[in-house]
């Protein structure tokens, strides 16, 4: 009963206000998301077994990474610690063959990610 109270409650703030007033939901569902590293427009999918590509038609970014989006993101985000913690200049990203090329014009940091 209480259950039903919830989900009345939700649908009429829903109605009101014109928002998802369930938003844990949605913020779950945003971890697991990335945005391209190279078009920094279109999020990143997997589409296959170790295979990752931008859902921009203008990008058409494919990687080979073992582990998902999820990796992808934990070892950008470790690229963009370990550059961070030595230079302030933004890191600028690019395509290189079968990988993303992480380089900064300031200190000549490379990294790259992806790729066989």
């Amino acid at each position: 009963a209480i259950k039903d109270i919830e989900d009345i409650e939700t649908e009429l703030l829903e109605e009101m206000y014109g928002v998802d007033v369930n938003y844990a939901e949605s913020m779950s569902v945003l971890e697991s998301q990335m945005v391209c590293p190279v078009c920094q427009v279109a999020r990143m999918e997997e589409t296959g077994l170790a295979l990752v590509r931008c859902r921009s038609q203008d990008c058409s970014l494919v990687l080979v990474i073992v582990g998902g989006v999820k990796t992808m993101q934990q070892e950008l985000d470790k690229i963009l610690e370990t550059h961070s913690a030595n230079c302030d200049q933004e890191l600028q990203f690019g395509k290189g063959e079968n990988c993303v090329v992480a380089m900064c014009d300031k200190c000549d940091f490379c990294y790259y990610l992806g790729g066989f």
